[in-house]
């Protein structure tokens, strides 16, 4: 006699749908920016092939964008295999911190580009289509993914990304030290700087600007994320990358 089949319940066959569709959002979130990324770093060497490669990462919008699209990747391969447990708390501290600091400097760094694109003799400049990419669209990613992640930020948060800022900080004043400066290209256009308000001949005004850069912004963008992780309902201590 056969045993008796049962079907199972129509509702089973469609529970894994949102976890499905969640997971999904995040590989599509990875893949974007990871796209971006490479499509810079093209569009880099395209426009400065004779200029050393490491140049590409003197700037802190290039920092960012590698973190982002490297924090993206960690969240896919996360919501992928977070039924490991020994993986899930320190994987889940460490994207914690990164996203403590790609959020908010994925925001930080564009009014800094669109201010300077809008600056006499800045616009008549050529801008790589990939420029508006890597200064606006990585913020919008990152605020999908904050929305996807429910996690409650809280004011003091602010502290991984104001390490952040001081370590970069101090990778300019390294880069303007260790290139020969003053007698140096560190823009790409032959000025010993990366940011013209950031000019290590100066260095009581450099250091002023990089403080004034680091300490009104950030505590602004950690009140205005604070408020809207209100308005989500978010109250997650750690981002989430399942569905509830």
């Amino acid at each position: 006699m056969k045993p008796l089949h049962v079907d199972a319940p129509p509702h089973s066959r469609t529970a894994t749908a949102p976890a499905d569709a969640h997971r999904w959002h995040h590989v599509l979130n990875a893949a974007a920016m990871v796209g971006v990324l490479l499509w810079d770093v093209h569009a880099y060497l395209s426009c400065h092939r004779y200029q050393p490669y490491y140049k590409w990462f003197g700037f802190l919008s290039r920092w960012t964008l590698a973190l982002v699209a490297l924090y993206l990747v960690g969240v896919a391969w996360f919501a992928e295999e977070s039924g490991a447990p020994r993986r899930d708390g320190a994987a889940a501290r460490w994207l914690w911190r990164a996203q403590s600091v790609a959020l908010p400097a994925s925001i930080a760094v564009v009014p800094l580009y669109w201010g300077q694109v809008f600056v006499e003799g800045y616009a008549d400049k050529t801008h790589p289509l990939s420029s508006y990419f890597v200064h606006g669209f990585n913020a919008l990613v990152m605020l999908w993914d904050f929305a996807l992640s429910e996690r409650a930020w809280r004011f003091g948060d602010l502290a991984p990304v104001l390490f952040y800022g001081f370590m970069n900080m101090g990778f300019m004043w390294i880069y303007y030290s260790a290139s020969g400066c003053p007698d140096c290209d560190l823009d790409l256009e032959g000025h010993p700087y990366v940011y013209s308000v950031v000019d290590w001949r100066r260095p009581r005004a450099a250091a002023a600007a990089c403080l004034g850069a680091i300490l009104i912004p950030v505590p602004l963008l950690s009140a205005g994320l604070t408020v809207l992780s209100n308005r989500l309902g978010n109250t997650r201590a750690f981002p989430s990358y399942r569905p509830r």
